[in-house]
């Protein structure tokens, strides 16, 4: 009788990322000796053979086409999970640049404040360099009147 192998022959799906062979079907030597007999060479199978090879290669091509489809599934899931990564390191950059920015405008407004207090100071220092000079001469100008005066009263 006839032996069904179509699930002992089924090749299993393949996981993302692996490659998957498939087995050449296994030679038969009936229609080989067929092809000989008539002095066909290579001629292809009929009837039930011929059905089951066709039915072998079109589940080895869709097994061949299932495993594609994972693998550009993986790749697609791959890429995105690095455009996601990539997008949030963008954004967290962003947002770096942003708070360093306004750091540097308020470090900006502290060093022009502070630049205008030491011109302010610098102004005052002057000032008050004038007024030592100013109560220098005053105080040389009391000490000789203080020496004229203990002279005079001295001598008196």
């Amino acid at each position: 009788g006839e032996v069904d192998l179509t699930a002992a022959l089924a090749v299993p799906p393949a996981r993302a990322g692996q490659e998957r062979r498939v087995r050449p079907a296994p030679a038969s030597s009936a229609p080989a000796s067929t092809a000989r007999a008539t002095g066909q060479r290579g001629a292809r199978p009929h009837g039930p053979e011929a059905d089951e090879s066709a039915d072998e290669s079109a589940d080895a091509k869709a097994e061949l086409a299932r495993a594609a489809v994972a693998e550009a599934e993986a790749a697609v899931r791959a890429a995105g999970a690095a455009a996601a990564e990539a997008e949030a390191r963008v954004a967290s950059l962003v947002e770096q640049r942003q708070f360093l920015r306004r750091r540097i405008e308020h470090l900006q407004g502290e060093l022009d404040q502070a630049t205008s207090q030491s011109a302010q100071l610098a102004r005052d220092a002057k000032q008050a360099q004038r007024d030592h000079d100013i109560a220098a001469r005053k105080l040389t100008a009391a000490q000789r009147q203080l020496a004229k005066a203990r002279e005079r009263a001295g001598s008196a």
